[in-house]
Formats: C-alpha cells, structure tokens, sequence
C-alpha cells in the first residue's frame, strides 16, 4: 500500500538516542529528531533478521502509534510479557509494510507448530510399548480430528418487532464494522487491520445490547459479524509467523500454500466455518517410514482470508440495509 510519508526520503536527522530494547528481539532502533520539519522519528538503526532495514521508520507496533524510544519500549515489554509478536508498520521508500520482530522463545513455538516448509513432510513419532508392561492402547497415527461443528448463522429480527432505538445502535454496528471491512485488503498491514477491529470491538461493546428477544438476535447477528473478522485476524497471524520463520518474504514471493498438521488451529477455522473446505489442498496423511507418524497437509490461507473477508461484508451489508430499510 503506497503512503505519504510525513517523514520523506530525504528527510535530515539530528543527533540520535538509541531505544533500550529486549535484546531478544535482535533489533535497534533509534529516536532522531528531524532538522527540517522538527520533533522526532523511531528508525531503524540497522538491518534485523525480521526484515527491518536500516533508516525504515517505524510508525506503529502492535497497533499503536510510536514516536519515541519510550512508546516503542513499552510496546516491546508488553509484547515480552504477554509472549507475543511484536508486529511493527514501518514506511520505506514511499510504502507502509508490515514486519513481525520475534524472540527465539517464540521462534521455537512457531517452529514447534508449524515446522516449517522444508519440514513439512517430517514424520511425527509415535508411542512405543514399554518393556515389560503390557503394550498400551493402539493409537491412531494421525491426530484426532476436530468433530465439525459450524457456527450458527444468526438471523436478524423482522423490523417491526425492534424499536427505533436497536436499529439505530445496529446501525452504529454497522458502520464501525465497515470500518474494518475497508482494511480487509491483502495489501493492509495486519497492524491497521487489527487496530480497525479493535475500535470496532470497542464501539460494539458500548452500544450494551438487551437480552430480549430481538435485542439478542441483532448482538449475535453483529458478532458473527466480528467473529468472522477475528477468525481472519488469526489467519493472518498464523501465516504472518510461519512466513517469518521460513525466511520466506512476501514482496518478492508469491506463497500460496503453507503446511499444517491436523491438531493445528486450520481444522479448528474449517470445522467453524465449513466454506472454509476449499482452502484444503492436500490432508495431513499418515506414514510409516521411517517411523510411524502424520505428514503435514497444505493449505492456502490467501483463500481462506478471501473467503472470510468476502462473508463479513455480506454481513455487515445486511446489517446496515436492516438498520437503514
């Protein structure tokens, strides 16, 4: 996504102040006051294994806005804290990008998980009996998989049961999920997305549905709605991680299947969302050279995000024609 940068490519630093952060996310970043514009800017100091280059400046990290050492090293500590990904959006050369900064603790959960491209047909080992005891239980090779149990699609009300005031409040729904709909763009860093999803989650919960009949009809029509964008969330994430971990960069390459096991969180997403079937390229399988265990299968998460992106905007259309009719 191209953007107009408030900080331009020629742009003259003053003297700089290096931020304090975790060592473990290998990355430096400075504060550098700006000579021809005034106040300061967060750049990255020198090339990082997650993708950063040196003078990209940093805008936002893990949602929220930094401009200072200080915004950046809460941002990071809280990330630490929680275990997560501290997901920056940094504008280089005329374009905001979306870049993943990782410790090895989180590196080795990814990797654990997902395992990788070049490792996707690794074997998983299974039990063996214990000399001496009773042989245990057979169990089966490959993970059990999740029952299929679909979302229930949420109806709304007919209109003239709701007053004027629930649709006014679905209404105020509406237009906070369109919101996020506008940033379900391949092209849109995750860091805006979830920022969008997050206001919306905030509007939606102020508007305190009832727990009558129709006021509880459109509170789970809306958070289907929600549901549908935070499930893409997830997706995003997930692949974000694995993409990372591979070393496997997204402006250069065109990825369009990635691998997954059947106790990963993919069958979850299908088992919710049954149109999410087609995204399926090839099931996790059995194997039993060299030792018995489950070859990963591949799916295609661009799809997968095209599929759900394309049913929350149905929804939020539905919601704001009912509120508006």
């Amino acid at each position: 996504m191209v953007a107009t940068l408030a900080v331009s490519a020629g742009a003259r630093f003053a003297d700089a102040a290096s931020c304090a952060l975790p060592p473990t996310l290998r990355i430096a970043a400075e504060e550098r006051g700006i000579l021809d514009h005034g106040g300061a800017a967060l750049v990255a100091a020198a090339p990082s294994a997650c993708g950063l280059e040196t003078g990209d400046v940093i805008r936002q990290a893990n949602g929220l806005r930094v401009e200072s050492c200080a915004d950046l090293e809460r941002a990071a500590a809280e990330a630490m804290a929680k275990g997560l990904v501290l997901l920056l959006a940094v504008e280089r050369e005329g374009h905001l990008l979306g870049i993943a900064a990782t410790t090895p603790a989180i590196d080795s959960r990814v990797a654990a998980r997902a395992d990788g491209e070049a490792q996707a047909a690794r074997p998983r080992p299974m039990p063996q009996p214990v000399p001496g005891n009773a042989a245990p239980a057979p169990t089966p090779a490959l993970a059990a998989v999740v029952t299929p149990r679909p979302r229930r699609a949420a109806v709304l009300p007919p209109r003239g049961d709701v007053s004027a005031d629930l649709r006014r409040r679905a209404a105020t729904a509406g237009a906070a999920l369109a919101r996020v709909d506008d940033a379900a763009r391949p092209g849109v860093p995750i860091v805006v997305y979830e920022r969008r999803l997050g206001d919306a989650e905030a509007a939606i919960a102020a508007l305190e549905f009832g727990v009558g009949d129709a006021e509880s009809a459109v509170r789970d029509f809306v958070e289907e709605a929600v549901a549908l964008h935070r499930t893409a969330r997830d997706v995003r994430r997930t692949q974000l991680a694995m993409l990372s971990h591979s070393g496997v960069d997204r402006r250069v390459s065109a990825v369009t299947a990635l691998p997954y096991f059947s106790d990963s969180r993919v069958p979850e997403w299908v088992a919710a969302y049954p149109f999410l079937q087609a995204t399926l390229l090839e099931p996790p399988h059995e194997t039993r050279m060299p030792i018995p265990g489950e070859v990963a299968g591949r799916w295609d998460p661009d799809r997968a995000l095209e599929f759900l992106w394309d049913h929350a905007r149905a929804a939020t259309a539905e919601l704001t024609t009912w509120a508006r009719a």
